[in-house]
């Protein structure tokens, strides 16, 4: 009997491991297939086939050999693709939380994300959003977002966040809206920030652009959880010379994505972060450096854009 492994916390995980145990038991039988042929010595039913021989068999071991490790290896590259594009968290996990943050037997999860942290293993981080009993049928709403640090073990609460996610005519959020982002966003001595990506942009037909992926940062403080860097936009988009579903279709799609990482600089005891923006068609990365006033990272891009607009 196969065991499961402990890592296995969500569906997307089982499917993957599943997929892998299935593939391995061919291969594992294949093997078998020729070393027992090769043991009876019974000649090749094909005329034009050569005869078995421990030679043969030997490069036929070699070579599945080979492919289990090439297929172990897209196995766990795919796992990691999925871990990070898709974090959901296992049906476990958010019914002991909804019992410990007492959201209520009649809140609607509507999307989650969990990851363990990378510096303990014995840690997870856990992000919620959800609707409470009384949604209230409005496009405008500040739908509910609690995001907190547990032990992966017991699920008990290390440290706790309670904010929202604004939702309009062009954001909603689905299951798979929410993703921890957990680089090397070293702030500070000691001091080392997690992101939390919301994916929400719902693109209406009649628009001249929209943005979407936005990035959050966050810092432990005890046993609080505190945002540092609010909503930038990853990704960016505008549509030239026309608008989808307009009298003239006749449109392209420019596209400018971000990447945040830590510059050599400090404000206020906090390293400041630096937004590489690369537009696509373009070949020149401009650069724009975000500084701590003491609580956050405010943000106002209108010079990078006006710099961006200026890039053939």
């Amino acid at each position: 009997m196969i065991r499961e492994p402990r890592w296995l916390a969500d569906r997307t995980h089982y499917v993957i491991w599943a997929n892998h145990t299935a593939l391995n038991r061919k291969i594992n039988n294949r093997m078998l297939d020729l070393v027992s042929s090769a043991q009876s010595n019974e000649p090749n039913l094909a005329a034009d086939a050569a005869p078995v021989t421990r030679k043969n068999t030997m490069e036929n071991l070699r070579f599945s050999h080979l492919l289990r490790i090439f297929t172990l290896s897209l196995v766990l590259a795919s796992s990691l693709s999925h871990a990070e594009i898709r974090q959901v968290c296992a049906d476990t996990v958010i019914a002991s939380l909804k019992a410990t943050l007492e959201l209520g037997e009649e809140t609607s999860i509507r999307a989650s994300a969990c990851k363990q942290w990378p510096d303990d293993e014995s840690k997870m981080l856990v992000a919620i959003a959800y609707e409470p009993a009384k949604y209230p049928e409005s496009t405008n709403f500040e739908l509910p977002l609690q995001i907190v640090m547990v032990s992966a073990d017991t699920l008990m609460i290390l440290s706790h966040y309670k904010g929202s996610i604004s939702e309009d005519a062009v954001t909603h959020v689905e299951q798979y809206s929410l993703e921890f982002d957990t680089a090397r966003y070293f702030l500070g001595k000691n001091i080392r920030a997690f992101g939390l990506k919301i994916h929400a942009n719902v693109e209406p037909r009649f628009s001249e652009g929209g943005a979407d992926d936005y990035l959050s940062l966050y810092v432990f403080e005890g046993k609080e959880i505190r945002p540092v860097l609010s909503g930038l936009s990853m990704r960016n988009w505008r549509y030239e010379g026309g608008i989808p579903g307009g009298v003239a279709d006749n449109y392209t799609t420019r596209t400018t994505n971000f990447t945040l990482s830590i510059a050599q600089t400090t404000s206020h005891g906090f390293a400041d972060l630096l937004i590489s923006a690369k537009t696509t068609g373009r070949r020149k990365i401009l650069k724009h450096t975000l500084q701590y006033d003491g609580k956050s990272y405010p943000f106002d891009l209108t010079d990078l854009w006006i710099e961006l607009d200026k890039v053939k």
